[in-house]
């Protein structure tokens, strides 16, 4: 299998794995959830190197092309994000649950969900199409997605996670 073939696999499997994406997205469409989760994580007003390295590490994961890992490195998340949503509304509606979901691992990427940030979050959900209930409910749902990491990691390794 030659390098391209590989790569291009390596991202479906990702997407479909871990993020529920049947199909790669297009980079216009990646550089605009980049922007959305950095918006809300300068949602308390900083934009902290956890939550910038949290997103960079995400899209590498995927396999997404240089300038949009070059956009994340540089892009300070001050755009309004209703001009951020506006280059493709129809992206954003289907994106919105992913994108509040991500943007809550991103803003705890600092070891803090604060109170500013989460209202961001909000803010960005119900301007993607959510009710503020749809937002609660993608919230419930990243409190049992970290609870059952922790606990993953406690049964996996219950006396200490090894050094790799």
């Amino acid at each position: 299998m030659d390098h391209e073939t590989r790569t291009t696999e390596a991202r479906r499997f990702f997407l479909q794995q871990f993020v529920g994406f049947s199909m790669i997205p297009e980079d216009h469409v990646q550089e605009i959830y980049a922007k959305a989760l950095l918006i809300c994580a300068k949602g308390d007003g900083v934009l902290h190197d956890d939550e910038r390295a949290w997103v960079r590490g995400y899209f590498a994961s995927t396999g997404a092309p240089d300038h949009v890992l070059a956009l994340i490195e540089t892009y300070q998340g001050d755009d309004d994000i209703n001009d951020v949503l506006a280059l493709d509304e129809r992206t954003a509606r289907m994106a919105a649950r992913n994108i509040v979901f991500d943007a809550l691992r991103v803003c705890a990427a600092d070891d803090e969900l604060s109170s500013r940030e989460r209202d961001t979050i909000f803010g960005v959900g119900v301007k993607m199409g959510l009710t503020h209930r749809e937002v609660e409910q993608v919230e419930a749902a990243y409190r049992v997605y970290t609870a059952a990491l922790e606990n993953k990691m406690t049964v996996l390794f219950p006396h200490e996670a090894p050094p790799f």
